[in-house]
């Protein structure tokens, strides 16, 4: 069984802790935080694994939000309008930012 904590959910004082705890029950104490990940998922059986993929599928969607791409649009037409003031570099940009 696969449980998610949130950081806020543990007391404070207590958030290294429970999380070493956990490490030393499994073994885990000496394993960088991608080999624990790992390690969690190996001893998954399928249909856990299904649910896990659909969980992180759902987290990071393909398609960007209306935010995005409204940025997305802004910056196309400002790109294509002649008259927009263009940039070859980062410095560039904030030189012309504090003139």
């Amino acid at each position: 069984m696969l449980f998610i904590i949130k950081q806020d959910d543990i007391p404070n004082g207590y958030q290294n802790t429970a999380v070493s705890e956990i490490h030393e029950l499994k073994g885990l104490t000496n394993m960088s935080t991608r080999k624990i990940a790992y390690s969690i998922i190996d001893s998954m059986n399928d249909e856990q694994i299904k649910s896990f993929i659909v969980f992180f599928n759902n987290m990071f969607p393909d398609k960007p939000n209306a935010e995005t791409l409204n940025a997305i649009h802004e910056s196309e037409m400002m790109m294509n309008d002649p008259y927009s003031k263009k940039f070859n570099s980062v410095n560039e940009l904030f030189g012309e930012l504090e003139s």
